[in-house]
């Protein structure tokens, strides 16, 4: 199973913005700037696991450890697989035959493009592999 944390840089700039118009507000208007600290607060806990089984993949949105979003994806509902490789970063994005494209980007452990890579040849999903990896 692969595991990514949300980007922190701008939840805690948005927290920051909040105390600072929190602190110059009205009494009424003061506890919306507050609530919404506490909910950039929540919004920092954010993570996302995805897992690669015999013929379907799980896609899982977490928030405080509880999953508040589920995708699973068989291997005959994926178009295509797009692979963008730049330095030591690999951003992997699946097309689904219906709905929204899913992102990969961030992972841990590493590997997460050859496992994927791997499960695209045995069920014949079409990708394309944009960039190198440094030597």
């Amino acid at each position: 199973m692969y595991k990514a944390k949300e980007s922190p840089f701008i939840w805690i700039a948005w927290i920051i913005l909040a105390l600072m118009y929190g602190s110059v507000l009205d009494n009424g208007y003061q506890y919306i700037a507050y609530a919404s600290i506490i909910l950039f607060l929540i919004f920092l806990t954010i993570t996302y696991e995805f897992e690669i089984n015999e013929n379907r993949c799980l896609y899982r949105t977490l928030i405080v450890g509880k999953v508040i979003g589920t995708r699973e994806l068989e291997a005959n509902e994926i178009k295509k697989m797009t692979i963008i490789k730049f330095g030591k970063r690999t951003v992997v994005i699946l097309h689904p035959t219906k709905g929204f494209r899913i992102k990969l980007k961030r992972f841990e452990p590493n590997g997460l493009d050859e496992e994927l890579m791997d499960f695209s040849e045995k069920h014949n999903i079409h990708n394309e592999v944009f960039g190198k990896t440094p030597k």
